[in-house]
């Protein structure tokens, strides 16, 4: 009896003591496993605001984005998009070079060239200032065990418009302008991608 109720005092007092150890941030239970591929990033905890993308009408879900979704900075007022995705959405071809932390944006009559942190890309070997730097971020997914993962977002207005695209947005509150959503409010930043852009 006495052995019994030891071993259930030293139980419990192991269970405190794992309580504490999570509580204090010394040990991360892990998650439960997603549902389906990749967990997006925690973008709402990193302050910013998710938006909605069109191109040509169809309406690019957060499903459908991979493993990271666009986002509105409030600090710089711009959309900001993961590039590869997008790129490759539009036929262009993405490169990154980490030991310089640039990404290379690829169509056959123009190359687009962006550094993390600068506020200056070159277009076809010109210059061209950006309202906001491209950035790197990582986000621990929702796997058991948790994976890390980096991504790159670009401002989704400058790649679109050098790749030769139009970009035209939409408020929330009011009516999208997309086929896609005919008919209904936005309930956050719609921004809407004609892609070639019409021509004037």
């Amino acid at each position: 009896m006495r052995r019994a109720v030891a071993f259930v005092a030293a139980l419990a007092a192991l269970v405190l003591l794992w309580g504490q150890a999570v509580l204090a941030g010394k040990i991360i239970p892990p998650p439960p496993p997603p549902s389906d591929g990749l967990s997006a990033p925690p973008i709402v905890d990193w302050g910013f605001k998710p938006v909605d993308v069109h191109v040509n009408g169809e309406w690019l879900s957060d499903s459908q984005w991979p493993d990271a979704i666009p986002y509105l900075d409030p600090s710089t007022n711009r959309t900001m998009v993961p590039v590869r995705y997008l790129s490759e959405y539009l036929k262009a071809k993405v490169e990154w070079y980490g030991d310089e932390q640039k990404v290379v944006v690829k169509l056959p009559d123009r190359t687009i060239e962006l550094w993390i942190g600068k506020k200056v890309a070159k277009v076809n070997g010109e210059e061209r200032k950006l309202d906001a730097a491209p950035v790197l971020r990582s986000w621990q997914t929702m796997h058991n065990p948790p994976k890390t993962l980096w991504r790159t977002w670009v401002p989704l207005r400058f790649v679109t418009e050098c790749l030769g695209g139009a970009v035209d947005w939409t408020p929330p509150g009011e009516p999208s302008k997309s086929v896609a959503r005919k008919g209904i409010t936005c309930d956050r930043v719609e921004i809407l991608i004609t892609y070639p852009a019409p021509k004037q």
